[in-house]
Formats: structure tokens, sequence, C-alpha cells
């Protein structure tokens, strides 16, 4: 479990604009690897609860009111099966 706390984005602290929320995201992964055989498996999961979060936002110093934002990303499922020869 990865939990963010609340931020400001900038030190103007304008809530509209700045003001980011606190989140919680909860990840799993579990390996399995066959004694002897050299096979291996792996099942991962990210951002289970498919939370919505806000990784880092940048809003424009120059008055122009643009402002970017990077999100986290959505919920992932990931299954791998590799061999080590």
């Amino acid at each position: 479990m990865i939990y963010r706390g609340s931020e400001w984005a900038r030190v103007f602290n304008e809530p509209a604009l700045d003001y980011i929320g606190a989140y919680a995201l909860v990840n799993f992964s579990v390996r399995y690897a066959l004694a002897g055989t050299g096979l291996q498996m792996q099942l991962a999961g990210t951002n289970l609860a498919n939370r919505d979060g806000v990784n880092s936002r940048y809003t424009d110093p120059f008055g122009t009111g643009q402002t970017s934002q990077q999100y986290v990303a959505p919920r992932q499922v990931i299954f791998t099966i590799g061999y080590a020869f």
C-alpha cells in the first residue's frame, strides 16, 4: 500500500489550482517458481482499487492559466511466464 498525503502544488495556495487531495494505492505481486524446472510465473496488480490520483501538477507561473497534471495509472493486472535456461 502506498499512501500519499494531500499537498499544495504551489506556494500561492489557490484551492482550485493548487490543492491535491490525499489518496492510497494498493499494489500486489506474487511469484511462483516450479522447483527444478526453470519455469516461473508472476501475477502483479497495481492500483487495485482503481483510485484517481494526481502524481504531479504544474501550473504556469507566468499568468497564462495553463495547468498540467500527471495522473497515476489506472488498475493494471499483469501475468508473466518465464523460463530460465
